[in-house]
């Protein structure tokens, strides 16, 4: 979303006042669930993802970005905040009073070569015997060969250039 209001450049002047408001919104909304979960990895679970703290400096510097090239009155750069703060408390409620899912414990258990083993449990898990498979290689590629159309093939194109087309293939089938 944010991408795409970066590359849309508006001709009238109130379109690109919304557009940039709404960049605030965006901008304010994923720095403020930066430190919210930048905080529960500290705080909480005691554990921190170096590829969530990568996505969360970026909503950082997104938010930082957007304030240093103060596109907007700062009234209407106060309402994308407002805005932003209010989702992000609505999303820090959900968070602490839904009922949490359920957790399962992880059981670990010796490695293999320590187990004992009977020889029953041995052959359990066994390939089968080169004799008793039967394979044709023709038989295997005629039925890995894809059958490609027309129109699927130029579907696959559109989708590859423009993947929102994929929404409107769905929508018309």
């Amino acid at each position: 979303m944010v991408i795409g209001l970066l590359l849309y450049r508006p001709s009238g002047k109130q379109a690109n006042k919304i557009r940039w408001t709404v960049l605030g919104f965006a901008a304010f909304a994923a720095a403020g669930a930066a430190f919210w979960f930048v905080g529960l990895q500290i705080f909480w679970l005691d554990q921190i993802c170096p590829y969530c703290l990568v996505a969360h400096v970026a909503g950082i510097i997104l938010a930082a970005v957007y304030l240093a090239s103060h596109p907007l009155p700062s009234r209407m750069v106060g309402s994308a905040g407002l805005a932003a703060a209010v989702s992000l408390a609505g999303l820090v409620s959900l968070q602490t009073f839904t009922k949490a899912p359920p957790t399962y414990e992880v059981i670990e258990y010796e490695s293999a070569t320590q187990q004992s083993s009977t020889p029953e449990q041995e052959t359990l898990f066994e390939a089968p015997a080169s004799s008793a498979v039967s394979v044709d290689s023709k038989t295997i590629m005629q039925e890995r060969t894809l059958d490609i159309r027309p129109e699927d093939a130029r579907s696959l194109l559109f989708a590859l250039i423009n993947p929102s087309t994929l929404f409107i293939a769905q929508v018309e089938a």
